[in-house]
């Protein structure tokens, strides 16, 4: 520990440290599924004591909410008021070290522009401040008249208890949440089974960059790392050479949607090798699957048939375990064939959450559109990530009641009805799941300042909303969030300070969900056969359209002043040797259009690590509402030199939303 720093109490939360919390959150889940008091796990009442040491500076722990890595961090108070945020050295998963995004969390807390206030729309159409109490007044009324209240968000156990209270409808958010198609699958929710790469022999990841993705610090890469020198192989299939990439093979592929089409090309020709040993699919599977266009397949993922049998036999030939990672079924199968479910060295059931989410995910867009139902979006912001679906609706008349719980002013709550602001992470209460370490864990951490009001966070706004529309609701208490949150339907042994994160003892057979994964792999199959039809090489001035996100960057990092300083900027990637021939170098403006003539701008930038065939966009960039950094206008501050260098004046960066399409033309721009 420090000798210079000190640990602080919580000031509204006297009796109750970090480590007592995490004390009461074990004991609640140990009662929760035993039943009883374990006296055995280590569990005792009271609170932790104060360490007072030589200096001046405070400290609070806490845990890193920006980024599933949860690192553990250490908030540094001087006259009562955080100054500073740093890693915590005595975490043996981080040592101490933080990430850019991390680092910036003092800064997304002490934003000029986040929200302290709530707004409402103005007949004008113009946002004007509000009371947050007159708010939650009207939504309680309109939903006690027959509206039914939808929730987009990264959605707490709580706040899923909540909704039975308000009878409303949980969506997890498609894109902070990544849904995939795990969750019909192996009963997820949401969550990807826990790849195992300790046991496995080859890991073939596709469009992945587990090494460099927010997690540069964290002990699930070091775990691969480690994974490497004992033998593992890493085969990364992807349009970007990645850090990932470069720690083994890269195979290039064209897009990231081709993954799926470079998925089936080495199931299909899995069926066709009878010296693999192979687990067969179905009987309507593997016909379906052996009726595809292998010529077409290869077009789709831009490898050669030489490139898929020789993958085809790293992956089925290996004796020992291999684990393959996507997001959609065609991987799933690549496991069902390998026989990966369950076992060591494969894709492990990470054990259900008491969720309990009342419907599957419905597109937001059907959902804005019924004027009866009343919206509540936390966290996301639709009209940036789906503009051409979503921004119609929002400036529609009759659509539905939209409220938009956020720190910033983003481009969804300037379309919305009202604005809740949200509490910052350092001043949240909530439970945070690491990425799977030797022994995942969850871990607790309470607010490491009370929020500054009116500013709640989503459980603490839907209490409120519960109490105006039924009179009462339930106290969010430390307690009560940590029995509600613990995942794990079984009794998983519990650590002095954490609650270990149990995987499911008895996973349900794969026979037994087989019913259900049929359906989505025929759909998959099927859907390949209505893809545009693939040149081969493409036209002169055409690419496949590619998204990639910046380690450093991240939809809550957006308004971090100095990481736009060093980061912010149009680019669009491409190969030299493709530009070249179209007489592109890096630094020139390029205009990007796609089959429905929806076009965009940015500034090239050649990369030898980009398939030749591909042009790559980075996402989370080419915000418009979030602000004076966001809108390119020149400010400054006295006590912050670094602020008055941050003006790009049109140049806000790209935003893939804008344009869609697999398939787009790529030209210099004139003049």
């Amino acid at each position: 520990m420090d000798t210079t720093t000190k640990k602080a109490r919580l000031s509204f939360h006297p009796a109750l440290g970090r480590r007592s919390f995490l004390k009461i959150g074990a004991a609640a889940y140990a009662s929760l599924m035993s039943g009883c008091w374990s006296q055995e796990s280590g569990m005792k009442s009271g609170s932790s004591p104060t360490y007072l040491l030589q200096g001046e500076r405070d400290w609070a722990s806490s845990v890193c909410s920006l980024c599933p890595s949860a690192c553990a961090i250490r908030a540094y108070f001087e006259g009562g008021r955080v100054v500073a945020v740093g890693g915590d050295p005595d975490d043996p998963n981080t040592a101490g070290a933080m990430c850019p995004i991390g680092l910036s969390m003092l800064n997304l807390h002490f934003n000029p522009d986040r929200l302290t206030g709530a707004f409402r729309r103005s007949p004008d159409g113009t946002m004007a401040q509000a009371q947050a109490e007159e708010i939650l007044t009207t939504v309680a009324g309109r939903i006690r008249q027959g509206g039914v209240l939808h929730i987009y968000g990264r959605i707490t156990p709580f706040a899923s208890y909540l909704s039975k209270i308000l009878k409303a409808v949980c969506h997890l958010d498609s894109l902070p949440e990544r849904m995939t198609y795990y969750t019909p699958f192996l009963n997820t929710d949401g969550r990807p089974p826990i790849l195992d790469f300790d046991n496995a022999r080859i890991a073939l990841l596709f469009d992945s960059n587990i090494l460099e993705h927010g997690y540069p610090f964290v002990g699930y890469a070091r775990r691969i790392a480690e994974s490497r020198l004992r033998g593992l192989k890493l085969v990364t299939l992807s349009p970007f050479l990645t850090n990932t990439a470069t720690a083994g093979d890269w195979i290039p592929l064209r897009s990231g949607e081709a993954a799926s089409m470079a998925s089936l090309g080495i199931a299909q020709q899995a069926l066709d090798e009878p010296s693999l040993h192979v687990s067969l699919p179905p009987p309507e599977i593997a016909n379906s699957l052996r009726s595809l266009d292998g010529t077409f397949l290869e077009r789709a993922s831009g490898l050669s048939r030489e490139t898929i049998r020789d993958l085809t036999h790293r992956f089925f030939s290996e004796p020992g375990p291999a684990v393959s990672d996507h997001h959609d079924p065609s991987a799933l199968l690549l496991n069902i064939m390998k026989g990966n479910l369950n076992r060591p060295g494969g894709l492990f059931h990470p054990g259900r959450r008491f969720l309990n989410i009342d419907a599957e995910p419905a597109r937001i867009r059907q959902i804005l559109s019924d004027s009866r139902n009343v919206v509540l979006l936390c966290q996301s912001n639709p009209a940036f990530s789906q503009p051409s679906e979503i921004r119609p609706i929002l400036r529609s008349t009759g659509r539905a009641t939209v409220v938009c719980i956020d720190s910033f002013m983003s481009e969804t709550a300037e379309l919305s009805d009202f604005v809740l602001p949200l509490a910052s992470p350092l001043e949240t209460l909530n439970i945070t799941e690491p990425l799977p370490l030797a022994q995942p864990f969850i871990a607790a951490t309470l607010p490491v300042i009370e929020p500054a009001s009116p500013c709640r966070s989503l459980d603490d706004w839907l209490i409120d909303l519960a109490t105006a529309v039924n009179g009462s609701a339930p106290e969010l208490t430390p307690e009560r969030f940590a029995a509600e949150s613990i995942l794990g339907i079984a009794s998983g042994k519990l650590a002095s300070d954490r609650a270990v994160y149990p995987l499911s003892p008895n996973p349900e057979p794969l026979e037994a969900r087989m019913q259900i994964i049929i359906p989505s792999l025929k759909t998959l199959i099927e859907s390949t056969r209505n893809l545009p039809i693939f040149q081969d090489p493409p036209q002169r001035e055409q690419y496949f359209l590619a998204e990639f996100e910046e380690s450093i960057q991240g939809p809550g990092s957006a308004p971090s002043k100095w990481l736009n300083e060093i980061n912010y900027s149009p680019k669009i990637y491409l190969n030299p040797r493709r530009a070249g021939r179209s007489g592109i170098r890096s630094g020139d403006r390029i205009v990007l259009t796609s089959d429905n003539g929806a076009s965009l701008k940015g500034i090239a930038l050649l990369f030898e690590g980009i398939h030749p065939d591909a042009v790559a966009i980075p996402m989370h960039h080419g915000h418009t509402g979030y602000g004076r950094v966001a809108r390119g206008e020149s400010f400054s501050d006295p006590k912050d030199p670094d602020m008055s260098r941050m003006f790009w004046g049109k140049n806000r960066g790209v935003n893939p939303a804008e344009i869609s399409g697999g398939i787009v033309t790529v030209r210099k721009e004139r003049g």
